[in-house]
């Protein structure tokens, strides 16, 4: 813990936002920095430290594999006051509207994954076929 005390504030954030690249050299890629406070950032590890196992590949539980070898499990917005509030702003620096930003909408929960030395999850292809318009259609990674 750091000590640092937690605040739910209304006021605006100032974001430094830079493109990192865009169509055609890749696809849109944007740095956000100060996203979250430093006592942000310890409150999710804090909770993600309560929630992480061996990573699986695949739903529904998945499986173990060898092309993913981290640790990651997820947290839900309704958790605690501070996640809630941190995926507002998420909504908000996405342009989606707040509601949507849940679990069985057009998000998933929080997941929060711990790499040691060597771990790695291997390039891959998230896909579905169910055709659902919940799909994600974008990534917002947290460092």
């Amino acid at each position: 813990k750091s000590g640092k005390k937690l605040v739910k504030s209304e006021e605006s954030l100032a974001l430094n936002l830079t493109v990192v690249s865009k169509n055609p050299e890749g696809p849109r890629v944007f740095l956000i920095e100060n996203l979250l406070s430093e006592a942000e950032c310890d409150h999710i590890i804090e909770h993600g430290e309560q929630v992480i196992a061996k990573s699986f590949v695949g739903q529904d539980g998945g499986f173990e594999s060898r092309t993913r070898t981290s640790l990651n499990g997820w947290l839900t917005r309704t958790r605690t006051e501070v996640l809630d509030t941190v995926h507002a702003r998420f909504a908000d620096v996405l342009g989606i509207d707040n509601d949507l930003l849940r679990s069985g909408k057009n998000a998933e929960e929080l997941q929060v994954v711990r790499y040691q030395q060597s771990q790695e999850y291997q390039p891959h292809h998230d896909f579905s076929d169910q055709g659902r318009a919940e799909q994600r259609f974008l990534t917002l990674l947290l460092y």
